[in-house]
Parts: structure tokens; C-alpha cells; sequence
């Protein structure tokens, strides 16, 4: 009944003959899990655009990037701000300026709010969807990971750039998700920060309200329901589906008040439907973290990540590194590459991946990017960002 109700719809905005697009501009704005990490697909942000289209909302997404969104229809829906290993502060910090953390992916170069260069035009979108914390919590103090009581001033701090700076731009914000992987303490921060955020998002003022997508991920008696997070921290893809609906929702509230105008979705071109199942077509690797995050020569270094298959089996996956420094060149005395296989691995099956090296004694200060690579029999993926090492004298 969905399929048939959004394939109607959207032949009706396809049968008008205007090309303008809707007025209602949203930026979905936070870290990874607004980017739609675990899954190739945009995330909540592909859901969201099937919701409001059956919906009869017409929109467009707004924000610096575009990776992660090719699922979607049109290049007019390929937008977002959502970047994995975002802090809060690093959100605060890349509204109105170009700052770039050892935990958090590549920025686009910062300017989220003035098409990515200061002086830049001003984006003034509509409505922001906010979810931000996550990686305070889980990252370590080297990129970025915080308190509870930390979170509160960034967090405090967001919301006043924005009354300050676009007051007539509505944000919806969402609880923070349940993390279940361990320690337990994690989520306990999760907990006592959503409670602040409740307790406290009146006082952000009249152009903020709260949607509780943590509620969304519990199980009938309370917990977490893990089959909810694919990896314990991002959704599965019935994750992000709840998601999607969850903010579709708070946004179908906002129209049927009067906040916002309906019209009629933009025309597409050609038609579109709804994914079915998982849609990543080509392994990806995820949550690729360096310890420590700042070094020294010498150090003894660890390096995790979990590698999600594809469509396709693999088989005997060969996981290689390398550490390179901003310009692409490879830190000498490392192995060549350092390199180790995994078993065969399912489609869409998980493997963790562990390294442990040491930095050469002689190796310039600088920050290096670590760059992962899959090779199997059914080919190659290479990963050319998976996190940062700082290296001080």
C-alpha cells in the first residue's frame, strides 16, 4: 500500500509542470549518524524523503556535503551537514569557521553556513534537524570526548549561535540514540544528557523543540533494543527507518500547525521508490579508530575498524594501511603495506579488524590520515579516509 500511495503521489509532482523548488529548505546537521554511517544509503535521510513525499510536503535538503547520498532521486536532495566524528564543539566550531579535529572526517572545509568559505553567501535554512553528542561520548579526550557536563555548554553554545545568528530558522532536536556496545557507562552519559536536553530545550526558546528519537530504539520493557543499532552505536537499517519517521513526523506536526506551507514535492524526472533491504552494494569500512589519537615517534599505536561486506560474499578479505601525511605521502618504516586477512565473510557480514605498530623513531610532526583498503577475489574498495594520528615532537 506504501509503494502504490508514494508511486501516485509522486506521478501527481511529476505531472506538474513547474521547476521551482519547494520553499521548505531542511539541513539535517550532526555526525555520522546524520550521514547515514553502517549503510550506504543516506541514512534516515532517504526514509525522510520517502515520508514527506507520500506526505505531499515538498522540500530540499541543504548543507556543505553530499557524500553518502547517491540513493537519492536528485542532485537537489544530495545535501546535508552531517559529518562522521563530529563533537558537538566541532559542529559549533565549522558553522562560521574551518576547524578540523584528529577525530572527526574531513570538514569540506568548514563553512557550513556560508557555502563553505567565510564571507561566503548564507545558507538560512528553514528548519535544522539536530541530533549531536554521540562522539563526546564515545571518543577519547585526544578527539574531542567529553562529559556530560561538557556537552551541556557545547550544546548550550549551538543553539545560541543559531538564535543569534539565524533566529527565524526553526531546529528540531533529537535525543541522543542508545549506544549498547560496552562499557555500559556510555550510555548511561546518553541517558543523563537526554535528560538535560528535556528538561532543558524550553529555555533554547520558541523556535526549538524536542523529539525523542532515544524512546524510538527501546524494547518493550525499557532496554535498548540492540537489533536496532547495527553496530551498537549507528542504525541498522530498521534504525534509520524509524528515524526518518520519527523526524517526518515532528515535521508533518510543524505543517499541519502553520509553522510551514505544504506544497507539492518537486518533480522528479523519473521514477523512484522506496529501498528495499540493504542497500550497500560495496563493503565499507566503519568506525575506524587510532590510539592514541596524539603521538609521539616511536609509540606503540592500535588501529580498529569493522569491515560490513556487500552485496557479495568475500572471500579471504586483505585488509592493508597506511599512514600518509596531508600532501598523500606514506610514513616510511611502517610495513609495506602493514596488511592482514579476515576470514571469509557473508554478504553483508561484519569482521573486526585489528592493527598494532609502532611509529618510526624518525617520523616528521604532523597529522597523518590512515587510509584502509578491501582487496578479495570480487575486488577492491579503498577507503581513503579512516581517521587521524597527530604527531608531536
Amino acid at each position: 500500500m506504501r509503494l502504490k500511495t508514494l508511486a501516485a503521489l509522486l506521478a501527481l509532482a511529476a505531472s506538474f509542470h513547474t521547476s521551482a523548488r519547494a520553499d521548505l529548505s531542511i539541513m539535517p546537521l550532526g555526525d555520522s549518524i546524520t550521514y547515514g554511517a553502517h549503510l550506504m544509503n543516506g541514512g534516515y535521510r532517504y526514509t525522510l524523503f520517502i515520508d514527506l513525499s507520500a506526505a505531499g510536503i515538498g522540500f530540499h535538503y541543504v548543507g556543505q556535503s553530499s557524500e553518502n547520498s547517491a540513493a537519492l532521486p536528485f542532485p537537489a536532495q544530495w545535501h546535508h551537514n552531517g559529518f562522521p566524528g563530529a563533537t558537538i564543539q566541532d559542529i559549533v566550531s565549522n558553522l562560521d569557521g574551518n576547524v578540523q579535529t584528529p577525530g572527526m572526517y574531513p570538514n569540506q572545509g568548514g563553512y557550513w553556513m556560508t557555502n563553505g568559505k567565510q564571507g561566503g553567501d548564507p545558507i538560512n535554512p528553514d528548519l535544522v534537524l539536530l541530533m549531536a553528542g554521540t562522539n563526546n561520548i564515545i571518543h577519547p579526550p585526544a578527539q574531542g570526548g567529553t562529559d556530560v557536563e561538557a556537552m551541556k555548554t557545547q550544546f548550550t553554545d549551538l543553539i545560541a549561535w543559531f538564535t543569534k545568528n539565524r533566529p527565524n530558522t526553526t531546529i528540531l532536536i533529537g535525543t541522543v540514540i542508545p549506544i549498547t556496545r560496552q562499557p555500559a557507562t556510555q550510555n548511561e552519559q546518553v541517558v543523563a544528557f537526554n535528560i538535560w536536553l528535556k528538561a532543558n530545550v524550553s529555555t533554547f526558546g520558541s523556535k526549538c523543540s524536542l523529539v525523542d528519537l532515544y524512546s524510538k530504539f527501546l524494547k518493550p520493557d525499557g532496554t535498548p533494543d540492540s537489533s536496532l543499532l547495527g553496530d551498537g552505536v549507528h542504525p541498522s537499517q530498521p534504525g534509520y527507518d524509524i528515524m526518518g519517521k520519527a523526524w517526518a513526523d515532528a515535521i508533518g506536526a510543524l505543517v499541519a500547525g502553520g509553522t510551514f506551507k505544504k506544497e507539492l514535492p518537486a518533480p522528479l524526472g523519473r521514477s523512484f521508490a522506496p529501498s528495499t533491504g540493504n542497500q550497500m552494494t560495496v563493503p565499507r569500512i566503519n568506525n575506524t579508530r587510532i590510539s592514541p589519537a596524539a603521538a609521539k615517534p616511536g609509540m606503540d599505536m592500535s588501529l580498529s575498524a569493522t569491515l560490513v561486506g556487500g552485496n557479495n560474499a568475500l572471500t579471504a578479505p586483505v585488509i592493508t594501511y597506511t599512514l600518509k601525511d596531508a600532501k598523500g605521502k606514506a610514513i616510511e618504516g611502517i610495513a609495506d603495506p602493514a596488511s592482514l586477512t579476515l576470514p571469509n565473510l557473508p554478504p553483508h557480514g561484519e569482521a573486526p579488524i585489528s592493527f598494532s605498530f609502532k611509529l618510526p623513531d624518525k617520523v616528521e610532526p604532523g597529522v597523518y590520515d590512515v587510509g584502509i583498503t578491501e582487496t578479495s577475489a570480487e575486488g577492491s574498495v579503498n577507503i581513503r579516509y579512516g581517521g587521524k594520528v597527530t604527531v608531536s615532537p
